[in-house]
């Protein structure tokens, strides 16, 4: 099974547009999995550009057709039975990347593009002072191979990765060994206007203390954090990235259509 990855900064819509990927992609319904269906209607838009949705911490992987969608932080919210927003407040950014890398590495490996040798030699998280807890056991718990009903050895897995997952060393190195990626790129402009949309800002860890009603100049603005992360991350996302698609104008099925016409999805 071949493996996409869509990166991107928060706001870029990379979960909507991925199950529209998903949704203009399907032909059949897929069997041989355990996850059930979210709803895959779009988002609104402001001024053409895509919108990011409110997550449903019940929702799991879209499945349909021969192209699997796996939201990497609602999947992370699925397992760990809690918010990501508790996860941060109980163990910190580090413990969120050690759970974020497990997650990764089991859809990885339940793929089957990561070798279990390789799965089960990955490092303990170390976050933790006392070892994984319970609910985190570093050797996952697969509950199957991820598989579509005709057994499509063409068939793909397309993964929206979180705005911070290539800043893990360890998850950098999985989705450059193991995938192919997506850079859904968009100015500072239309990021802020998505998040400020939909109501993300108070409800992100990474922008904890921003003022959504602050001018664009005032350091404890949406503008300046985002500007900030974009000079930290932009780098590593274009230097990850095997293929740069700029959003800003687009909707949600424009950029699907893009990416399944252009990029063989």
């Amino acid at each position: 099974m071949a493996v996409w990855a869509l990166i991107g900064f928060m706001g870029c819509g990379k979960s909507s547009i991925g199950r529209t990927v998903q949704r203009l992609a399907a032909a059949s319904p897929v069997e041989n999995i355990d996850f059930p269906v979210v709803d895959t209607n779009s988002r609104p838009t402001v001024s053409g550009t895509p919108i990011s949705p409110v997550v449903d911490t019940n929702s799991s992987p879209t499945v349909s057709g021969e192209l699997i969608f796996v939201d990497l932080d609602e999947e992370i919210v699925r397992r760990e039975g809690r918010s990501i927003q508790d996860i941060f407040a109980e163990g910190g950014e580090a413990a969120f990347r050690a759970i974020e890398r497990e997650t990764l590495a089991e859809l990885l490996y339940r793929s089957g593009v990561l070798p279990l040798r390789e799965f089960a030699s990955l490092t303990p998280p170390s976050a933790y002072a006392d070892g994984p807890p319970a609910s985190v056991p570093w050797v996952a718990r697969p509950s199957g191979a991820i598989t579509t009903s005709s057994g499509n050895p063409s068939a793909k897995l397309l993964i929206s990765l979180g705005g911070g997952t290539l800043t893990d060393p360890e998850s950098r190195e999985l989705v450059r060994e193991h995938c192919r990626c997506i850079y859904l790129r968009a100015s500072l402009e239309t990021l802020a206007a998505n998040l400020r949309w939909e109501g993300e800002a108070a409800s992100r860890p990474m922008l904890a203390g921003v003022d959504p009603k602050a001018p664009a100049e005032s350091p404890d603005s949406l503008e300046s954090r985002i500007a900030s992360m974009m000079a930290a991350r932009g780098p590593v996302y274009e230097k990850a990235a095997d293929i740069i698609l700029d959003i800003d104008g687009l909707d949600y099925e424009d950029a699907a259509r893009q990416i399944i016409n252009s990029f063989s999805l």
